[in-house]
Order: C-alpha cells, then sequence, then structure tokens
C-alpha cells in the first residue's frame, strides 16, 4: 500500500496568532502521524497562542483516530495553546456518541465553525462545549 502524505501548505494557515489545522475528508493513522509532527512542532515554532483544527472535510472518524487528535490537542495545549475544536459533523458526532467514545472531556473545546473559532480565540465570544 502507498503512504499518502499532506500537503502541508493545505494543512496549516496562520491566521493572525491562530494557527488552523485542516483535517482531510479520509483520516489514516498515516495522516494522523503526519499532522501531529507538523502541527506541533508549527505551534512550538510559531509562539502562537490558539490552534483550531478544523474537521469541515471529515466525513468519519473512529474512537482510534479520535483519541490520536485528543492527544495531539493535549500535547499543544502544554504548549500554552489555547486549541478549539470547529466543525464536528453530525455524522461524526452521532459515530463518536454510537461508540461510546468518551465526549465529557473538559479539555476540549468545541463550536460549530470555522469563524466561531476564531471569534473564541480572538475573545469575542464564549466557549463552546
Amino acid at each position: 500500500m502507498e503512504t499518502q502524505h499532506t500537503d502541508q501548505s493545505k494543512l496549516l494557515t496562520r491566521i493572525g496568532n491562530t494557527l488552523v489545522v485542516s483535517f482531510p475528508a479520509e483520516l489514516t493513522d498515516d495522516c494522523i502521524r503526519e499532522i501531529s509532527e507538523v502541527f506541533t512542532q508549527s505551534a512550538y515554532d510559531s509562539g502562537v497562542t490558539g490552534a483550531i483544527l478544523n474537521f469541515a472535510r471529515v466525513c468519519m472518524m473512529d474512537s482510534c483516530i479520535f483519541q490520536e487528535v485528543r492527544n495531539i490537542s493535549k500535547a499543544v495545549s502544554l504548549m500554552g495553546v489555547r486549541v478549539v475544536w470547529a466543525a464536528l459533523s453530525a455524522g461524526v458526532i452521532c459515530a463518536l456518541v454510537d461508540l461510546g467514545v468518551p465526549l465529557g472531556d473538559r479539555t476540549i473545546t468545541t463550536v460549530a465553525t470555522l469563524e466561531q473559532g476564531l471569534a473564541l480565540l480572538s475573545g469575542q465570544t464564549r466557549g463552546g462545549k
């Protein structure tokens, strides 16, 4: 099987003091590993104070991928970066609930849209949950 690499220029975007990580539609173990390496290094190097994980294109997420993304969020949070999850689709949320994934984690802040995430990190609104 051939490994597909993520185009880093499409993966990360910096908007002010926020990194936006745009996840591809299909999340594989290799893809998550690459996102983890690129995102954590970029967060460290750039000195940003906020990050948005944009799941707008993601159609499916299993419990293992969820756990990996959660671990990435925690690692970046330890660098002092506030992480917000944005645009989880109803289908992804329902699948995670059906799988019994613990969603009561207070370390994960969620918002419905990328715009809400940017507003939250710029201090304009209070967080989702």
